[in-house]
C-alpha cells in the first residue's frame, strides 16, 4: 500500500495503486463522507484508514471520482489491513448492539421484530447490502457468495478472526471507554503530534481528558 494510514480505524486502510501520497489527519463527520472520505476522492490523499465506503463510493460514481489520467478512481484503488506490529495484528471493531428497554410495553413485539432481523434469510438480505462493508456475526459468513462479487473486498471476509480489541481494551468496555471514542481523544492526540505539538505534550494532553472521563 501506498501512503500512510491515519488515526483509528474500524477495519482494512485503503490506498491507492499509484497517484500523489499525502498524511491526511482525519475524524470522522456525521455527513455523508468524512474528510479523510473526501481528501481520497478529491486525490489530495493516497491512502487512509477507513472502511470500504470510500471504494464503494467510487464505484458508484465512477464519472465523479477519476485518476489524473482520466480513469475511474475505484480500478485504481485497494483495500490491505493495517499492517502488524510487535503484538500482533489488530482492527478496532465496531460493534452493534439491539436491546429492548425494559420499560417498553412492547416487549414481546420487539423481541419479535429483532429475531425476525435477525434471522439468516432477512440478516443475509442486509449482508448483501453491505457489499462486504459489515462482518458477520458467525464464521459461517465467511461463505457468503457475497466475497466472490468483489475480490478488492475480501480484506474484510474473515477480520473478525482479528477484529477482538473493543472499546476500553483491557479494561471494560464501558460507558467511560463509550464517551473516550466518541470524543476522539486517542486519535486528537495522534493529530496534535502530527500538526506540531510535542509528542509528550500531546500525551499529557490525551491523559488529562482521560482523567476527566474516568475519574
Amino acid at each position: 500500500m501506498h501512503g500512510a494510514h491515519q488515526g483509528l480505524g474500524e477495519g482494512p486502510g485503503l490506498g491507492r495503486r499509484s497517484g500523489p501520497v499525502a498524511v491526511q489527519g482525519c475524524r470522522t463527520d456525521r455527513d455523508t463522507l468524512c474528510r479523510a472520505c473526501r481528501a481520497f476522492l478529491s486525490g489530495t490523499c493516497a491512502s487512509t484508514n477507513n472502511g470500504a465506503s470510500i471504494y464503494i463510493e467510487a464505484k458508484k460514481k465512477p464519472d465523479s471520482y477519476q485518476t489524473e489520467k482520466g480513469t475511474p478512481l475505484w480500478q485504481d484503488t485497494f483495500l490491505t489491513r493495517i499492517p502488524k506490529g510487535p503484538a500482533g495484528q489488530f482492527i478496532y471493531p465496531t460493534p452493534f448492539t439491539h436491546m429492548v428497554m425494559g420499560y417498553s410495553k412492547n416487549q414481546k413485539a420487539a423481541k419479535d421484530v429483532l429475531r425476525w432481523a435477525s434471522s439468516k434469510p432477512i440478516f443475509g438480505q442486509w449482508f448483501t447490502s453491505q457489499q462486504g462493508f459489515c462482518t458477520g456475526p458467525t464464521k459461517d459468513w465467511e461463505k457468503d457468495p457475497v466475497w466472490e462479487v468483489d475480490p478488492v473486498l475480501l480484506p474484510f471476509k474473515d477480520v473478525g478472526r482479528i477484529a477482538t480489541r473493543y472499546a476500553g481494551h483491557a479494561g471494560p468496555s464501558g460507558r467511560a471507554a463509550a464517551e473516550t471514542v466518541t470524543k476522539y481523544v486517542i486519535t486528537d492526540m495522534y493529530a496534535k503530534a502530527i500538526q506540531g505539538m510535542a509528542p509528550e505534550e500531546s500525551v499529557k494532553w490525551a491523559h488529562d481528558e482521560l482523567v476527566k472521563i474516568y475519574v
